[in-house]
């Protein structure tokens, strides 16, 4: 685990330091973390919209609804195939799909469309698995002017569409090793290694990026990025990635942040309930991270 201490540097020297690396610290979370509005409301602190699940991965877009819910978003909707839906809160506002399908169908894509109009951020990708309609329902939020999470699923898809970009609106891919490699062939990128690969998608495509794995990194479209320094074995697990997904699109429907403060917070807080994790690291699962999500934003910042 790594942490900033002060070891006398003057601000001076640090801020004339010419880089295009920085690392996100426990204070930098600090910092972004501010107050609730008082007087706001549901819509105020955001409406998300997650799109995902198949018969295969039913589980998915359960974790990313649930975390985007445990990380103060107001409204979470939940389209997910109707048979493998199986909620973790009650607060999940479910749309009602075509209940005689466990896939996607034209119908459904139509209806989703429908919700588009009062949603700030759009999580699409978590469970899906190369069914019929994922591609349209993909190119459908990239046609929007909402902003996106694309994580899992959904990436496998994206070079059909590279004409959309770059988008109006603010975009986040979330790939880990095996998939940022993909990405690569599938859009012919060639680089020396995943740090110049990540940074040339990111450029290409106008987009942000999550390289994940032992300190992850997030990348900009300016060519910078910054190294996360939260986290801990225990996330090598099936549906961290999902949860993830979740908590990104909570701050990122945050109208008082930045997108790109939103992302670094984002997964800053994920790594940091891992860590916190009263089970230790061995026998921590994706669905402990939902309860730890709320502890870790007190402990970085008790009025938050």
């Amino acid at each position: 685990l790594l942490r900033c201490i002060d070891i006398g540097f003057p601000n001076s020297i640090i801020s004339a330091e010419k880089t295009t690396t920085q690392a996100f610290f426990q204070r930098d979370a600090q910092d972004l973390l501010t107050r609730l509005n008082p007087l706001g409301h549901k819509y105020q602190n955001g409406q998300v919209l997650v799109i995902g699940g198949s018969s295969l991965y039913p589980g998915a877009p359960v974790l990313s609804s649930s975390a985007t819910l445990r990380s103060g978003a107001g409204m979470v909707l939940l389209a997910s195939p109707k048979k493998s839906l199986n909620p973790t809160y009650h607060a999940l506002i479910e749309l009602s799909l075509d209940p005689q399908s466990e896939q996607f169908t034209s119908d459904d894509l139509k209806l989703i469309d429908n919700h588009y109009p009062k949603t700030n951020v759009i999580v699409i990708g978590p469970g899906m698995c190369n069914e019929t309609m994922e591609a349209e329902l993909l190119e459908s939020c990239l046609r929007s002017d909402k902003k996106l999470v694309i994580d899992a699923g959904a990436l496998p898809h994206l070079s059909k569409f590279k004409h959309l970009f770059p988008r109006q609106a603010k975009t986040v891919l979330t790939p880990h090793s095996g998939e940022l490699k993909r990405l690569g062939s599938d859009f012919k990128f060639k680089a020396d290694s995943e740090t110049q690969l990540a940074s040339q998608l990111a450029q290409e495509l106008s987009v942000h990026i999550i390289s994940k794995g032992k300190f992850t990194k997030i990348f900009s479209p300016d060519g910078s990025y910054s190294i996360n320094t939260s986290g801990s074995p225990g996330l090598a697990t099936a549906g961290s990635g999902d949860v993830l997904a979740g908590i990104l699109a909570a701050f990122a429907a945050n109208h008082h942040l930045a997108f790109y403060e939103a992302i670094l917070l984002a997964t800053f807080i994920h790594g940091f309930a891992a860590e916190i994790s009263p089970k230790g690291q061995r026998g921590l699962i994706a669905d402990d991270l939902l309860e730890l999500i709320p502890q870790a934003i007190k402990n970085i910042s008790p009025y938050a």
